[in-house]
């Protein structure tokens, strides 16, 4: 897809550092979503493992997406929004971001 907001690991969760695992930039499409799951080869009853290695541009949102209970799909959708700003909509949303927080 476009522009690269969060890069995520995945594996499952009852073993984390396993050699079943995938890495995925997103926003990610549907199929590359699916492939990166595929990867993961959970089965039926198993958790998804979910960690953001790196948030490019958005680093200011590390601290209130860490140890969110956030699905991947939400994740995604959070960063095909936040990949549609521009430069001036990325600094209104940071400034009045930062203003929320406080």
């Amino acid at each position: 897809m476009g522009k690269k907001i969060f890069e995520v690991y995945l594996a499952k969760e009852d073993v984390p550092n396993n050699e079943a695992y995938a890495k995925l930039d997103l926003p990610a499409s549907p199929w590359e979503v699916v492939d990166a799951l595929d990867k993961v080869r959970l089965n039926e009853g198993e958790q998804l493992y979910m960690e953001i290695e790196d948030y490019y541009a958005f680093e200011y949102l590390a601290p209130h997406l860490n140890g969110l209970e956030i699905s991947l799909n939400e994740l995604n959708d959070l960063a095909a929004l936040l990949s549609a700003l521009d430069e001036v909509q990325k600094a209104a949303f940071e400034g009045l971001f930062s203003m929320e927080v406080q």
